[in-house]
């Protein structure tokens, strides 16, 4: 081979390493592509986790539906609880009027007024948007043992309820059965199931009215208002709740303590859904004179107390007005009374506790004692 073939080829093949030579040196490594991929993703994460950080936490606000305030109307003072009603109709949404007794042969004792009032209180009611649901009480052991024993006693019974409401067009029904011997849980409770399926199938509503207690009863009307069943079934419970200390009691009492409320509304709402309870609230007092005591409306407490000038002082602990004097024969008397701020308490203990109301006993003569 020439010497000057060789230096050609010599020099083609320095020239092409110095050409591989400068493209090798002007690709990126592969390595150092992952650390600037690693860098940038160091940059960002701190400043993504940053913003996710201070994202406040949102909740939705808690929604408490207004308290149903309903009362009673005895049909004995009827008219007076009517006036009472027309003043408060802003206020109360929801009206028991006590319209029936029942019959020991399961037929309605009829205690409603002329029709005349009944259809002018009906009217009322309409145009002020007030629900009627008429109370059907029972206060007599032996007239509930004849009726809640016999099946055909009870099927006539539910059949003579829902043709009062159709022919009235009453918003639903209220029961008060208050003395219930415990052989008759069996014939309450299936009263219960058999009025409410008629009551739910016209759209109606069932309203059943129960004793306080603060634990499972043992006897009668304490074991027979089985409350979880009672929760099942009705769409209002209204729990009584005062007497605490009874009428016939020889020894003075509180009416209805708040400690004591607060306890039954604990164990009610056990077994009750709170959205469906009303707060039971007394307007009436009791006074005693030695061992015997007697009834009062607000009306007479306050003629008592503003006309004698007796001491009165608000007990705290029991949320009532009370008072203890000398009367004109020397004999000691003793006043436990409902007053504003009795009430306001119960309503505010009603709220508190989420209940669907508070249930008055009862309109008629209780002056502005229901004013808020």
């Amino acid at each position: 081979m020439k010497k000057e073939n060789l230096l050609l080829i010599i020099s083609i093949l320095l020239a092409l390493f110095v050409l591989l030579f400068s493209i090798y040196s002007f690709v990126p490594k592969k390595h150092s592509v992952n650390e600037t991929e690693q860098e940038i993703s160091k940059d960002i994460t701190p400043t993504v986790t940053e913003e996710i950080e201070t994202i406040p936490e949102t909740t939705e606000p808690e929604i408490k539906k207004d308290l149903v305030h309903s009362a009673w109307i005895p049909a004995w003072d009827f008219d007076n609880g009517f006036k009472s009603l027309e003043r408060y109709k802003e206020q109360i949404s929801s009206v028991n009027p006590v319209l029936y007794g029942v019959n020991n042969d399961g037929t309605l004792l009829n205690r409603k007024p002329s029709e005349q009032s009944l259809n002018t209180f009906l009217t009322f009611c309409d145009v002020n948007g007030i629900e009627v649901l008429p109370t059907v009480g029972s206060y007599d052991y032996k007239i509930m043992g004849s009726v809640l024993s016999s099946e055909v006693y009870i099927d006539k019974q539910v059949a003579e309820i829902i043709k009062e409401i159709e022919k009235y067009d009453f918003d639903g029904i209220d029961i008060d059965f208050e003395k219930i011997k415990s052989t008759e849980k069996e014939g309450y409770l299936l009263f219960l199931k058999k009025l409410q399926k008629e009551l739910h199938s016209k759209e109606k509503i069932l309203s059943v009215t129960v004793t306080a207690k603060t634990r499972d009863g043992t006897i009668d009307t304490l074991a027979v208002q089985d409350f979880k069943v009672i929760g099942e079934l009705a769409d209002q419970v209204k729990v009584m709740t005062y007497d605490y200390t009874l009428q016939t009691s020889t020894i003075p009492g509180p009416i209805a303590p708040i400690d004591w409320i607060k306890e039954v509304i604990t164990y009610a709402s056990e077994y009750i859904p709170s959205e469906k309870i009303s707060l039971g609230i007394h307007l009436y007092a009791y006074l005693w004179k030695g061992e015997k005591a007697s009834a009062l409306t607000y009306s007479s407490v306050q003629n008592l107390i503003n006309n004698s000038k007796i001491p009165q002082e608000y007990k705290s602990d029991i949320a009532e007005g009370y008072s203890q004097y000398t009367c004109s024969d020397g004999a000691t008397c003793t006043l436990y009374f409902q007053n504003k701020q009795g009430v306001a308490e119960r309503v505010a203990l009603a709220k508190e506790s989420n209940l669907l109301g508070v249930s008055y006993w009862r309109l008629g003569s209780e002056l502005d004692l229901l004013d808020q």
